[in-house]
C-alpha cells in the first residue's frame, strides 16, 4: 500500500521523478562532454530530439497499450 501522500499527489510525484531522472541524465551528459572534449552546438539539437522523441514513444505505448486492451 502506497503512502497516503504519494496516493494524494500521485501525478506530481511522478512529474518530480521524471523531472528528476531529467536532470540526472542531463547532468551525466554534461559531465561526458566535458570528459571527452566534444563539446558542440549541434548536440542540443540531438539531445532536444531525444528528449521530445522519448516523450512521444510514451504516449505512443500507452496508446498502444490502452488498444490492447480493447478500451
Amino acid at each position: 500500500m502506497a503512502p497516503v501522500l504519494v496516493q494524494e499527489h500521485a501525478a506530481l510525484v511522478h512529474g518530480l521523478c521524471v523531472a528528476a531522472g531529467v536532470a540526472a541524465g542531463a547532468a551525466a551528459f554534461a559531465l561526458e562532454v566535458r570528459r571527452r572534449g566534444a563539446a558542440d552546438e549541434r548536440l542540443l539539437v540531438v539531445v532536444a530530439g531525444v528528449v521530445v522523441g522519448g516523450a512521444l514513444g510514451m504516449r505512443a505505448a500507452g496508446l498502444v497499450r490502452l488498444v490492447q486492451a480493447g478500451g
